[in-house]
Order: C-alpha cells, then sequence, then structure tokens
C-alpha cells in the first residue's frame, strides 16, 4: 500500500536596522578616527509541519504493541514531531577606525546581541594593519564570536532515529563459537531519541590570525597573502 506523505516548512523574518558613520569624528596624531555605531532588531518564525502518519497524529501500534515516537504509521520512516517557534533579537554594535601612526592602522569592533530565547552575548574584535613599506603589508587579529542554536533545535521536543547494523563483535564471537554462517544473527535495529533542546546555549569561539600581504611592484596585478589562524571553539 502507498500512500503520499508531506513536509511542509514556513519560515518568516521581520528586521530592521540602522547605522551612522563618520569618517573623521575627530582628528588623531596620526589621522582622522572613523566610528560606525547601529543597531538591529530582527523577529524570526519558524514552522515545520509534518504529515499527520509521522507526527503522531495517525497513531499506529505494531505488533509489539509499540508506537508514536517508537514507530510511524509509514514503513521506513522515522517518527517526527511538529516543530514551531519564534525568536526576538535586539543587537547593539560599533566600530572604530583607529590610526596609530602613518603606516599603522587599526580596527576595533564591539556587538551585544540580546535573544529571546538563548542567554544574551558580547563578542569583540581587534585587528591592526601595518605597512612595512609599499610592497609588504602585515596583518593580525583578536576575535570571539558566537553562534546560537537555531529555533528548530530549541524547540523541537523529541527527535527520533533508527538505524540497522551489524554487531561484527558478536558476529565473531558465534563465529569462534563454530556456529554456521546461516545461524548468525547479529544484525539489530537501534533507535535513538533525543530532547531536552530548551536548554541549549551558544556555542563560543576566540579567534586569532597572523598574516602578511605582498604585492610586488615588479609584478603589475601580483598579490601574495599568507595567514595563520587559531580557533578554539567551546
Amino acid at each position: 500500500v502507498l500512500v503520499d506523505v508531506y513536509r511542509l516548512g514556513e519560515s518568516e523574518l521581520t528586521m530592521f536596522d540602522f547605522k551612522v558613520a563618520n569618517n573623521e569624528v575627530m582628528e588623531l596624531p596620526a589621522g582622522p578616527l572613523g566610528l560606525m555605531v547601529g543597531m538591529e532588531y530582527r523577529k524570526e518564525k519558524v514552522v515545520d509541519d509534518r504529515d499527520p502518519r509521522l507526527d503522531g497524529t495517525i497513531d499506529y501500534f505494531d505488533y509489539e504493541n509499540d508506537h508514536y515516537p517508537e514507530v510511524s504509521d509509514v514503513a521506513n520512516s522515522s517518527p517526527t514531531g511538529d516543530v514551531s517557534g519564534s525568536r526576538d533579537v535586539t543587537s547593539i554594535f560599533t566600530e572604530a577606525q583607529l590610526p596609530l601612526a602613518d603606516n599603522v592602522n587599526a580596527q576595533i569592533a564591539l556587538r551585544y546581541e540580546d535573544l529571546s530565547d538563548v542567554e544574551r552575548t558580547l563578542v569583540g574584535k581587534v585587528a591592526i594593519g601595518w605597512a612595512l613599506n609599499d610592497s609588504v603589508l602585515f596583518r593580525a587579529s583578536a576575535s570571539t564570536a558566537f553562534r546560537a542554536p537555531n529555533i528548530i533545535q530549541i524547540n523541537e521536543k523529541i527527535v527520533v532515529r533508527s538505524g540497522t547494523r551489524y554487531d561484527y563483535a558478536m558476529v565473531r564471537l558465534e563465529q569462534l563459537a563454530g556456529l554456521d554462517s546461516d545461524d548468525l544473527d547479529s544484525r539489530l535495529s537501534m533507535q535513538r531519541q533525543a530532547t531536552g533542546a530548551s536548554n541549549l546555549v551558544s556555542e563560543e569561539s576566540d579567534n586569532t590570525s597572523v598574516g602578511f600581504v605582498i604585492t610586488p611592484e615588479q609584478v603589475d596585478g601580483l598579490t601574495i597573502t599568507a595567514d595563520y589562524w587559531t580557533i578554539e571553539k567551546e
């Protein structure tokens, strides 16, 4: 018996942002200070509607009396519930360009985000560029970053997935016991259920980089770059 199943997904984003920038806020000994400040508001909404035969609306009981969320009403399809959720995010950010010397410039940036369903966070970046001469630029930076769990991960009540595989350790034991290959019964099906996503926190990282840019005057249009990166995530 064949049936059609569906998955209806919808996402919605409402966003407003405002920025003000000035390349010459004030005069420093090495040149003008550039500054940008801004804010952003986002409202995100996600709906993931699964077929009634998959989300438990039509509940199926197998011969061992298993039913949703152990099994679905469609063969070889893992039971999957409906998910929906929304998020409000308010951000404030700023960035400054600082001339430290005639051939040295620095950049400082900060961003604060307040999320309605995940803890608020503050990240920043410091970068410097040093023109050793007309052909060689040294650059370095250090920054922090974050990645918030998405709306589906936060609001999903249960995730069920099944897989079938051979237990090769059991196969070897049965072989050592002298069992015929026709008698081996080492193929099993296993189900994983996960829940508790509402307590997820953002992934955080520390990033650093050091490198240089070479633009040889003898070769028009040639640029050579090299950077060393380190990224630590939690």
